[in-house]
């Protein structure tokens, strides 16, 4: 999927050993431990835009698609520095409370409508309506009304679906998932699960 161009220059090859490279290095340190069965993340696509300045491009449906807990999820693109995904929730679907210690999110609503919790505050967004949220800071959504809520996700550093692939491995039973093993698989991507999602009534 990477874009072809001509041979870096000399200082393109400065800036991806000097920029690059150092930051994947100093991403690995950052980065959770690997996880059975998930995708190893890399800095290929980014490394890519550098090395070959043109324009990036995924076609409409041909991103990598998570199908996780009733949820469509697209990633766009997805490296060491950011993750840009397509989200289809259904009505009542959503994310419960949780906290991300090292990643900031914003989430733009594209279709339907969607009920942002955190704290006492409660935001029910519509299409054309931006949230964000910084690390460290609490949060849930859930979707309302009766028709699938279609949101677009910029989260930063990057690497998130390798988190959706890795919660995608905890097995489901006939009562549901294993919530303890569900934050136990979130805690290793600096992330806590702390209360349900929040009430679309």
């Amino acid at each position: 999927m990477s874009p072809t161009g001509p041979h870096p220059t000399p200082i393109a090859d400065f800036l991806v050993h000097e920029i690059i490279y150092k930051d994947a290095e100093q991403s690995e340190r950052r980065r959770p431990e690997p996880v059975q069965g998930a995708r190893k993340l890399s800095v290929g696509i980014f490394r890519d835009m550098v090395e070959r300045p043109e324009l990036f491009h995924v076609q409409e449906n041909a991103g990598h698609m998570i199908e996780f807990m009733g949820q469509r999820l697209e990633f766009l693109q997805s490296d060491a520095n950011v993750s840009v995904f397509l989200n289809d929730s259904p009505p009542g679907e959503g994310a419960p409370m949780h906290v991300h210690h090292e990643m900031d999110e914003a989430c733009y609503v594209l279709s339907g409508r969607v009920r942002f919790v955190s704290g006492d505050e409660v935001i029910d967004a519509g299409p054309g309506d931006y949230v964000s949220c910084a690390r460290g800071v609490v949060h849930g959504f859930v979707t309302l009304g009766n028709d699938v809520c279609r949101l677009l996700w910029i989260c930063t550093p990057g690497g998130y679906d390798a988190f959706f692939e890795a919660m995608n491995q905890v097995p489901i039973g006939p009562e549901g998932p294993d919530m303890a093993a569900l934050g136990a698989t979130a805690t290793k991507f600096q992330t806590d699960l702390v209360g349900p999602m929040p009430s679309a009534d």
